[in-house]
């Protein structure tokens, strides 16, 4: 993984895709800083998980383990996409 690569996370069923934008190792294991993309239902899921908590804590990630991140090639996956959309309306 590199900065600028364009990954996917699943967080609890939100579909999340960004760019990393910053890189870095800590105690051996290698952690990234994404830029989210059109996230809407994180942050609210996140504003709903302060509200249960009594408000007063940020419950957002802005570092994650690689491990947590899957690269993805974004024309393949556009690509694929496209066919099933197309298989839709046989």
């Amino acid at each position: 993984m590199n900065i600028n690569d364009v990954v996917f996370q699943d967080y609890q069923g939100i579909r999340r895709y960004g760019v990393v934008h910053d890189k870095y190792i800590i105690e051996r294991w290698a952690y990234a800083e994404v830029d989210w993309i059109d996230d809407t239902q994180y942050e609210r899921a996140m504003q709903a998980l302060s509200s249960l908590r009594g408000g007063q804590q940020d419950f957002h990630r802005y570092v994650y383990r690689i491990d947590e991140l899957k690269c993805i090639d974004v024309d393949k996956e556009l690509t694929t996409l496209r066919r099933c959309l197309k298989r839709t309306k046989l």
